[in-house]
């Protein structure tokens, strides 16, 4: 736990967090580290961006996951169990009130996540969606809590807000090539 300086203020030990998080891989890489023996040992590790905002990074057993993965991490007694997700087959219009999606009402504390198959994610509040009608493949996963309400839901690329919008500048095309310059919040960029 940290403070609002940034400083550790309270630590847990593993097997006293429990939970389930669900989110976004949008990072996979081999960690490599010296063990007490003295040899080097290489695992593979995810980053997963969860419904909360928070990515959370994990060790895997091998390679099987990429990014732009729909996943659900379990924490329970020190372990940690990485799932990849279905895609759902739920599908609806978010109400005006963006309180209820079909027939399933929001809970009062939804956490809402839009994603990309690139890895691309941003948190969204549920009043981003009113009136929004979402077919069953906008939406990955969504979870009910003990009322039975959506307390999860991780869209396909509804929003696009977790994008960079800006202006092209110029463009420089070739036949199979280009050079594009632009600008994004005042600041120029170029991508080949």
């Amino acid at each position: 736990l940290l403070g609002m300086n940034g400083d550790v203020v309270d630590v847990l030990p593993s097997n006293e967090v429990n939970g389930t998080y669900y989110g976004v891989v949008t990072e996979v890489g081999l960690v490599t580290y010296e063990s007490s023996a003295a040899s080097s040992n290489a695992e593979y590790m995810l980053s997963v961006a969860c419904t909360d905002g928070v990515i959370r990074q994990c060790h895997v057993e091998k390679d099987s996951y990429s990014v732009g993965a729909v996943v659900s991490v379990a924490y329970s007694g020190g372990a940690v169990e990485v799932k990849r997700l279905a895609t759902s087959k739920l599908s609806g219009t978010v109400n005006a009130s963006a309180n209820k999606l079909g027939s399933y009402h929001f809970a009062d504390d939804i956490e809402i996540l839009d994603v990309s198959k690139e890895g691309d994610w941003k948190k969204i509040l549920p009043q981003r969606l009113a009136g929004t009608s979402l077919s069953s493949g906008k939406i990955c996963h969504y979870a009910l809590n003990e009322n039975g309400d959506i307390s999860h839901l991780v869209l396909n690329d509804v929003t696009g807000d977790m994008y960079s919008y800006g202006l092209l500048t110029r463009a420089q095309e070739t036949e199979n090539s280009g050079v594009y310059e632009y600008m994004i919040s005042g600041t120029a960029g170029t991508i080949n």
